[in-house]
C-alpha cells in the first residue's frame, strides 16, 4: 500500500514570505516597530530562514535578532499561510481511503506546529520536520528518516522543487512535482485507490 507525503512550503500553503514583493510589503508592515528599513529586515529574515528550518535558531531567536514582536509575527505569518483546501481535500481522501498521510517539510517546527493548530486534519498526518531531524531535504537522511516515520518507502511524495524531487526519486520514492494541474493528475491516479 502507498503511504503519501507532502511538502508544506509550497504545496500544503503557499511560500509567501520566501519571495518578491509580498514578502517586502509584510516586512515593510512589520519594519514599522523595528529598529531597521524593510529591505534589511526582509534580507536579514531571509538570511536566518535556513538556520531556523534546522532547528538551530528558535523563532523566539529570529524574532528577538529582527526586533519584531513574536505574537505578531505569529499572526502575520499564519495570515499569509493559507491551507490549501484542495490539498486538505485530497488529504482527507486519502486517509478516508485507509492510507497513511504525512507532510514531509523543511519548515520550522514552530510554525508548523500553529499550521496543526489550526487545521486539525493535520493532527492526524505523521510528520517529517527538518528542525526534528537536523536535516533538510534534499539530503538522503531526511528521507531515510521520513521513511522510518511513515513506516514504508513505497511512498508517493509532492514538492514543488525539483531538487527535491530529483533526491527523493534518487531514494526510492515516486515523486512527483507539485506544477500545473498535477492535481487533476494526482487524483485521478491516487485518490480512488483502495487499500493496496
Amino acid at each position: 500500500m502507498h503511504a503519501f507525503y507532502f511538502d508544506v512550503g509550497g504545496v500544503l500553503i503557499g511560500d509567501n514570505l520566501a519571495y518578491g514583493d509580498l514578502g517586502l510589503r509584510t516586512f515593510a508592515r512589520l519594519a514599522a516597530r523595528a529598529p531597521c528599513d524593510s529591505v534589511d529586515l526582509y534580507n536579514s529574515f531571509l538570511t536566518l530562514v535556513p538556520l531556523l528550518d534546522i532547528g538551530e535558531l528558535s523563532l523566539r531567536e529570529l524574532c528577538l535578532t529582527l526586533g519584531l514582536d513574536l505574537t505578531t509575527f505569529k499572526h502575520k505569518w499564519l495570515l499569509l499561510h493559507p491551507s490549501r483546501v484542495p490539498i486538505l481535500k485530497i488529504m482527507h481522501t486519502l486517509l478516508k481511503s485507509g492510507h497513511t498521510v504525512g507532510l514531509a517539510t523543511n519548515i520550522n517546527s514552530e510554525l508548523l506546529e500553529l499550521l496543526v493548530m489550526r487545521d486539525a486534519l493535520l493532527s492526524k498526518l505523521v510528520i517529517c520536520c527538518s528542525a526534528d531531524i537536523r536535516a533538510v531535504k534534499p539530503s538522503q537522511r531526511f528521507y531515510e528518516h521520513a521513511s522510518k516515520l511513515i513506516g514504508t518507502n513505497n511512498v508517493i511524495f509532492v514538492d514543488d522543487r525539483p531538487i527535491n524531487i530529483e533526491a527523493a526519486n534518487a531514494y526510492g520514492w515516486n515523486a512527483l512535482l507539485a506544477n500545473g494541474d498535477w492535481m487533476s493528475a494526482f487524483c485521478s491516479r491516487y485518490c480512488a485507490l483502495d487499500r493496496r
